[in-house]
């Protein structure tokens, strides 16, 4: 019981850290056209590369899952001998309970 009294606070702190950056990240979003519109070159162009670092750092973060969803795709593939192609998250379930009973 103590566990969850102490994981809750983390979790709302962790919350709240991503709501601040994502309003920070479209702030910067909303501040790039008015930057132009001002002929502030500089900041425009800076806050387009801190929006370019982020979107960059979003794309790494999803190869990495796919990638590894796909390494486990494999190796259920493997210990059930159907094709990866097959085992979506509809059929794997049906193939590691059809594997386990053999």
């Amino acid at each position: 019981m103590k566990q969850r009294a102490q994981a809750v606070p983390a979790l709302v702190i962790v919350k709240l850290l991503h709501t601040i950056v994502w309003f920070f990240f479209a702030g910067c979003i909303v501040a790039i056209p008015i930057a132009g519109m001002q002929q502030n070159y500089r900041w425009a162009a800076i806050l387009s590369g801190l929006v370019l670092v982020e979107c960059a750092v979003l794309a790494v973060n999803r190869c990495r899952r796919v990638a590894l969803s796909r390494g486990v795709l494999q190796r259920r593939a493997l210990e059930t001998g159907l094709p990866a192609g097959l085992l979506d998250d509809g059929v794997h379930h049906l193939a590691i309970r059809a594997h386990d009973e053999t």
